[in-house]
């Protein structure tokens, strides 16, 4: 049995995968948990840091125009809809000048979670 490593340094912190969990905590509408969670194991692990990142981004455009909660897709609607992929209106999105690499919240590492979308989870997980 190995033993767990203390992690000292930012350098050395691993992110967990993501989970069903991180997914529910940012879709802002909960309902059907049952049906996301099924439609949530159908989809390619590879796609889930992408997912979060994009919900982050989606929330924004949703709350920004104001949308009745009725008029976000139900989350597993969101999911086998491939709704991430979905291109986010140009009024809420980066500026196309800003370059990737000089973006500090993106992975650094495939399948690692940026800061921004970790931030987002543990504010929603400490207001409930």
């Amino acid at each position: 049995m190995q033993a767990l490593k203390l992690v000292t340094t930012s350098d050395e912190i691993v992110n967990a995968a993501p989970t069903f969990d991180d997914f529910w905590t940012l879709f802002p509408r909960h309902e059907a948990r049952k049906d996301a969670a099924k439609a949530w194991t159908q989809i390619n692990p590879a796609d889930y840091v992408p997912i979060l990142i994009a919900i982050v981004e989606w929330r924004k455009v949703w709350y920004a125009q104001m949308r009745d909660s009725r008029m976000i897709p139900l989350p597993a609607t969101w999911l086998r809809g491939e709704r991430w992929t979905d291109e986010i209106p140009p009024e809420f999105s980066r500026p196309a000048q800003i370059a990737a690499t000089n973006l500090p919240d993106l992975p650094r590492k495939s399948g690692e979670i940026p800061a921004h979308v970790l931030a987002q989870i543990a504010k929603l997980k400490a207001s409930r």
